[in-house]
């Protein structure tokens, strides 16, 4: 392989799998591999459908590779390990009219490190490359999936001078709601939102309903968002798992708050 390959960077959700299904019906072109970049922390309904997605496509030639850079939630609360900081809430030094200190978010890292480049690891295997052996020949097409809704904010070249970013949904002018009318058209399930079940981008009705539903995977949020303010002391300020800056356990979630990509990863976290 010398160039011109193009991957489907597959989060698992919505939009990539309307991307991913479409293919397989033959009403796109095929990608030549599809990679999911696994952080070990989704939800238990994603991985179910991640299994019997993968085995719908398999049946009709398309293979789902997976890959991963480690289970987040252990890397992050582990203090012998390089912090890749998600974009927790913390105190700034601003006073509020209220007296209270402004929020602010922690420079976020958790997606390059466990999407983006462990997709860019697999793609330069499927190459061949070594590591830093320089990629030769056409750039590598890598297919994102985002919506005419979400385009605004997420639609950038990628950094990698060898991956051009492609956007088929774009190209299609479907929205994120037209993508579920499509799966829903064809039979396909429409599959959970995926992101991390501790991911600090979560609305409060994700939170109230991770509370209602999975009361499991609410206690290893709530758990997490304890664990991280005492495993991460270097950390200037104490960070939050919510924008009120308290325990996630003693939130008040029952007021919404902007949802701007519908709390999905698909692969890349709105970069």
């Amino acid at each position: 392989m010398d160039g011109g390959v193009k991957v489907l960077s597959f989060g698992g959700g919505v939009q990539t799998v309307t991307i991913a299904a479409m293919c397989c019906l033959d009403e796109f072109e095929r990608p030549d591999h599809v990679v999911f970049s696994d952080t070990q922390w989704e939800t238990k309904a994603t991985y179910a459908y991640l299994e019997w997605f993968s085995a719908w496509a398999m049946q009709r030639g398309m293979e789902i590779l997976r890959t991963t850079a480690g289970n987040i939630r252990s890397d992050a609360l582990d203090p012998g390990k390089r912090f890749a900081s998600m974009p927790l809430f913390t105190e700034t030094g601003q006073l509020m009219p209220s007296g209270k200190k402004e929020d602010g978010r922690i420079r976020r890292q958790c997606t390059r490190e466990y999407k983006v480049d462990p997709v860019n690891r697999v793609i330069r295997g499927l190459a061949g490359l070594k590591s830093r052996q320089r990629w030769k020949g056409d750039p590598c097409e890598l297919w994102l999936g985002i919506s005419t809704d979400e385009a605004a904010m997420r639609v950038k070249d990628n950094r990698e001078k060898w991956i051009k970013n492609r956007w088929p949904l774009i190209e299609l002018n479907m929205r994120r709601g037209g993508c579920v009318e499509w799966l829903r058209r064809h039979g396909v399930p429409v599959p959970p939102k995926s992101a991390c079940i501790g991911c600090p981008n979560h609305n409060n009705p994700y939170w109230l309903a991770l509370k209602r539903d999975s009361p499991e995977e609410w206690a290893s949020a709530c758990n997490f968002d304890d664990a991280i303010r005492k495993h991460r002391v270097s950390l200037r300020n104490a960070v939050y798992l919510h924008r009120s800056l308290v325990p996630l356990r003693e939130a008040n979630i029952n007021e919404d708050q902007p949802d701007m990509f519908e709390n999905e990863c698909e692969g890349f976290c709105g970069t």
